[in-house]
């Protein structure tokens, strides 16, 4: 069963120098669906509305699909730009640093950008109030 991804291998290749070799679309592509599934969880865990059901619902060309699909494809550029996970090399002419997370291949958004998605998706989803200690109340539990 192929797995659901918010992007494609040519959504990565564009924002890369080089070429994707096509022995790697396979490798991009399970990337792609892995970070979409922790893109989808997170946003849940968030307390925003289905991510994907609001994607499937949406135009082509709404904002929420291409903040989306830029979001997942940049996390795949990260990793295809440095698939080490490698900082630094510092420590005389052979000493190399690595970011632990990143070099085993830990999926991460930034929280700005998750932010933004969580007030896009409230604009389409009927929107959240904020509580009385500045806590978010969803559309669907309101009083």
């Amino acid at each position: 069963m192929p797995g659901f991804a918010y992007a494609t291998v040519a959504d990565v290749q564009r924002g890369l120098e080089k070429q994707i070799p096509t022995a790697l679309d396979v490798v991009v592509t399970e990337f792609l669906e892995r970070a979409s599934n922790r893109l989808s969880v997170t946003m849940t865990n968030r307390g925003a509305v289905n991510l994907r059901a609001q994607w499937e619902e949406s135009e082509e060309d709404s904002d929420l699909r291409i903040f989306v699909r830029n979001l997942v494809a940049d996390s795949a550029e990260r990793r295809f730009r440095n698939p080490g996970g490698f900082s630094s090399e510092n420590a005389g002419i052979f000493s190399v640093t690595r970011y632990d997370d990143f070099a085993k291949g830990k999926i991460t958004f930034d929280p700005d950008d998750l932010d933004l998605l969580d007030g896009l998706l409230e604009t389409t989803s009927g929107g959240r109030e904020i509580g009385p200690i500045n806590s978010r109340i969803p559309a669907w539990n309101r009083p």
